[in-house]
């Protein structure tokens, strides 16, 4: 498991929680769609992560490193995330 990065410059980066499949060549391959269709996408592994498949929700929260100051950002973010959301400083 690790996290896919995503990164409005200036605004915010987001970090999805995600799982890829290591191949026997080594290499990872992701299957799931993205929201915004990439051909490729920015994983980062943390072996930190991990969840309870029979525990509910089998979810874990987007975190979100703002990269503006501005109040409006924050706002947005809230808005975009709902309750799920988590800063990262």
């Amino acid at each position: 498991m690790g996290w896919i990065v995503t990164v409005w410059p200036g605004v915010w980066a987001e970090f999805i929680a995600h799982s890829v499949w290591r191949q026997p060549d080594g290499s990872i391959l992701c299957i799931t769609p993205n929201k915004y269709d990439d051909d490729r996408i920015l994983f980062l592994p943390d072996q930190s992560l991990g969840f309870d498949v029979l525990a509910l929700p089998m979810m874990i929260g987007t975190r979100m490193v703002l990269l503006s100051d501005h109040p409006d950002v924050r706002t947005l973010a809230g808005l975009i995330l709902g309750r799920a959301i988590q800063f990262w400083s």
